[in-house]
């Protein structure tokens, strides 16, 4: 039980455009054999430790029919949350192996790179053994499965109890492409998603399978969300400088934080589960109901507590917002700036960024003008010459004065980061560059390929593991050229 709960825990809380992606939507439900559930409702249970209880509310909540994991699956990325931190999301991308762990509370996020087969690397068997039962099927959610047995073999599982380190059975398909759950990296060692993880009579079990599309962003780096230096959010129990004499101090009894001064001077009561840095004389407040505002240095509400959002944009110098569902930007006083909202609004890339109205997709500058009205279906990408859409499940490349289509016919097109260059796919599979009336300049040759930076992209040659710098002519160069 106890080597179960260690993993979970770590499992969820470990490092942490509009284009539409076909995934499969799964979601877990939990369960614990007999001897557990005996063990969770005894009466001698310590009502203060927080992982039973948490465990406890878990089993209520998928009683009632809710989850204990969601996952979005694609083909090379997925997203993980959990309901025992309903705040904190995963994001992977397996190309990339960039891995983006999210703090939804308080907009922060931190960024990891990802190891291990999920990543094309090799598996690690000195951490896990995997035994392929031959013969063992079972259908899980209308999907067939097979059955794996994974021995732990490393002492840190061991350190994390005093139980012996059982032996997991997994069943897991081959239709849906494998993820992880976190400290659970032995899934991604299996040929497909596990659907069923059967821990010492603790069980997660896929209960709903569907297929649906969702917004290239679902996947992407994090908008409107900041980079975290260290943990996710507020370290828990630590005070933290805020600039201009102020501190976050935290309160052990109800777990949030208030404002105080470095003259030990109370200015509030733990109120906050976040307080930002000091800008120009205001922290960005986040309550225990996750509402957004600000306060003043002397620790007065000078703007409400009431919306569900505020991050600053370093290049505007001014709040990003969200409030009633509807995205805008305003000043330290709460004025908005551009006396507009809109459905969306993303943060920006140099001069530019994407908003959305009435489910359509345009761009806006940085003063609030309307560059590319919102009549596109999706924006996916965007710089300050071209901008991607995709119109159904065709790709179109656009000029971004005239807003005339200058490119399309291919099954996949992104932007290079270079004038009149661009990525392209005939089959998902191959990429290469072309130019804007579509002769190939640099060969379908490649698996994997990035946008330029100072001349120079990453490419990974078709049946070749090793990256590999090229430049605009497609002439491989050395790595520190």
């Amino acid at each position: 039980m106890r080597f179960f709960l260690s993993l979970l825990f770590i499992s969820v809380f470990s490092h942490f455009s509009f284009a539409q992606v076909p995934v499969f939507k799964i979601a877990y439900q939990i369960s614990l054999n007999q001897e557990l559930m005996d063990e969770l409702n005894s009466p001698d249970m310590d009502k203060n430790d927080e992982e039973l209880a948490s465990l406890k509310a878990i089993l209520t909540e998928t009683e009632k029919g809710g989850f204990a994991i969601q996952v979005w699956s694609a083909k090379d990325k997925f997203r993980v949350n959990s309901s025992m931190a309903e705040d904190f999301v995963q994001i992977v991308d397996k190309t990339t192996k960039k891995v983006y762990h999210l703090n939804l509370s308080d907009s922060t996020f931190m960024q990891s790179e990802g190891a291990g087969p999920l990543f094309g690397e090799e598996a690690n068997e000195d951490q896990f053994q995997i035994e392929f039962v031959a013969g063992k099927t079972e259908t899980i959610a209308g999907y067939p499965c097979k059955l794996a047995i994974i021995s732990p073999t490393i002492d840190d599982l061991a350190a994390l109890g005093d139980e012996e380190i059982p032996s997991i059975q997994v069943w897991y398909t081959e239709n849906i492409p494998a993820y992880t759950f976190g400290a659970f990296d032995f899934l991604g060692n299996l040929p497909g998603a596990a659907l069923k993880v059967d821990l010492s009579g603790v069980q997660f079990v896929a209960k709903s399978i569907t297929k649906e599309q969702v917004s290239t962003d679902f996947f992407a780096s994090p908008v409107g969300f900041q980079e975290s230096a260290g943990d996710l959010g507020m370290e828990e129990g630590e005070d933290m400088e805020l600039g201009e004499d102020m501190i976050a101090y935290y309160d052990t009894t109800s777990g949030l934080y208030g404002l105080k001064n470095v003259n030990d001077e109370i200015l509030t009561q733990p109120l906050f589960t976040s307080l930002s840095e000091v800008r120009d004389g205001i922290i960005v407040a986040v309550n225990s109901e996750y509402q957004a505002g600000f306060l003043n240095l002397q620790g007065k509400t000078v703007l409400p507590l009431t919306y569900e959002s505020i991050v600053y944009d370093d290049v505007l110098g001014a709040y990003q917002f969200s409030k009633d569902g509807k995205f805008g930007i305003m000043n330290k006083t709460g004025k908005n700036l551009w006396g507009k909202t809109y459905d969306f609004l993303s943060t920006f890339e140099g001069n530019h960024a994407i908003f959305m109205e009435n489910e359509k997709s345009g761009i806006l500058n940085k003063s609030g003008q309307i560059i590319i009205p919102a009549t596109h279906e999706s924006i996916l990408q965007y710089d300050e010459h071209y901008f991607v859409v995709l119109d159904g499940e065709k790709f179109k490349i656009f000029d971004l004065k005239s807003n005339k289509m200058i490119l399309d016919g291919f099954q996949e097109l992104y932007l290079a980061n270079t004038p009149n260059l661009f990525i392209a796919s005939n089959d998902g599979e191959k990429y290469g560059f072309v130019n804007e009336k579509g002769t190939t300049v640099i060969p379908f040759v490649y698996s994997m390929v990035s946008p330029f930076f100072d001349g120079t992209a990453s490419v990974v040659k078709l049946g070749e593991e090793e990256t590999i710098q090229i430049n605009t002519k497609g002439e491989e160069v050395p790595v520190n050229e």
